[in-house]
C-alpha cells in the first residue's frame, strides 16, 4: 500500500487526496491504526497538527492518538477486520461525533430526537451477523435493502447517496474568509499562540484560491478552536 500511495500525488482534486488517505490508512501496520486512520479526513503529512506552533507539536507527540483504538483492538482481536471497523466505529465515532452533535444541536432548542437503528434489540442483532452480510461488494447497505424491499420505493431504496455535509470549505473561501483571516491574525498576534501564524494564514490564502475539502477540513477545525478560546477564555 505504502508503494502504491507514492503514485498518488498528494495535490489536485478531492477525489485524489481521498485515494491517498485511504491507502495511507491500510497502509498502517496494526489495526487499531488503520481504524483510526479510515475514520477521519486527516493523514499523516496532512493533518491539523501541521498548523500548530513548535511548541505545542511537541506537547501533542507526548500523546498516543490512537491508544482508544489500540484498546479496542486487543478485545476485538478474535473479530475480522470488517466486525473490528464496525465495533470501533459504534464504540468511538457514533458516540463522540455524530451522536454528540445530533444531542447539541436539538437540546439547544428544546428538541427531542430519537435514533430508531439504536434500539437494543435491533442493534445486539445487527452487531451479531456475519460480516458477509454486512459488506456485500459494491452493494451499500445490502442487508438494509432488502429489509425494506417492498416497503420502501425502490427508486429510493437503489437511489444514489445524498449527504448531510456543511459546506464549511466553500464558506471559508468566500463569505467566511475575511472573518476568518481576522479571528486567524488576532489569535497568532498573542503571545503563546497554539498555532503558526505564517502556516496557518497561508493555508487560508491557498484555500481561497483553491478551495480543498482537506484543506478546510483543517481550518474549521482552528476556527472554532480560535473562537471557543475566545469566548471561554478571553484569550
Amino acid at each position: 500500500m505504502a508503494h502504491a500511495r507514492s503514485f498518488i500525488p498528494t495535490f489536485g482534486n478531492d477525489k485524489l487526496r481521498r485515494l491517498h488517505r485511504i491507502l495511507d490508512a491500510f497502509g498502517k501496520k496494526s489495526s487499531a491504526e488503520r481504524m483510526a486512520s479510515l475514520l477521519t479526513m486527516d493523514t499523516g503529512d496532512r493533518s491539523f497538527k501541521c498548523i500548530l506552533s513548535k511548541d505545542w507539536q511537541a506537547e501533542i507527540d507526548k500523546y498516543d492518538p490512537f491508544k482508544r483504538y489500540k484498546k479496542i483492538a486487543e478485545r476485538l482481536a478474535g473479530l475480522d477486520e470488517v466486525q473490528k471497523m464496525l465495533y470501533c466505529d459504534v464504540s468511538i465515532k457514533l458516540p463522540d461525533g455524530f451522536l454528540e452533535k445530533v444531542d447539541r444541536a436539538t437540546m439547544a432548542f428544546g428538541i427531542e430526537s430519537r435514533v430508531p437503528f439504536l434500539d437494543n434489540d435491533l442493534s445486539s442483532y445487527a452487531m451479531d451477523l456475519p460480516s458477509r452480510l454486512k459488506v456485500h461488494g459494491n452493494n451499500k447497505k445490502f442487508l438494509l435493502k432488502k429489509a425494506l424491499q417492498g416497503i420502501v420505493p425502490d427508486k429510493i431504496l437503489n437511489g444514489p447517496k445524498t449527504g448531510f455535509g456543511v459546506p464549511y470549505g466553500h464558506w471559508l473561501a468566500t463569505s467566511l474568509y475575511e472573518y476568518t483571516y481576522d479571528i486567524f491574525e488576532d489569535m497568532t498576534s498573542r503571545p503563546y499562540s497554539f498555532f503558526d501564524k505564517s502556516k496557518l494564514l497561508l493555508m487560508l490564502k491557498k484555500h481561497k484560491d483553491s478551495p480543498s475539502q482537506q484543506t478546510g477540513f483543517i481550518l474549521w477545525k482552528a476556527l472554532n478552536l480560535s473562537l471557543w478560546l475566545r469566548f471561554y477564555f478571553n484569550y
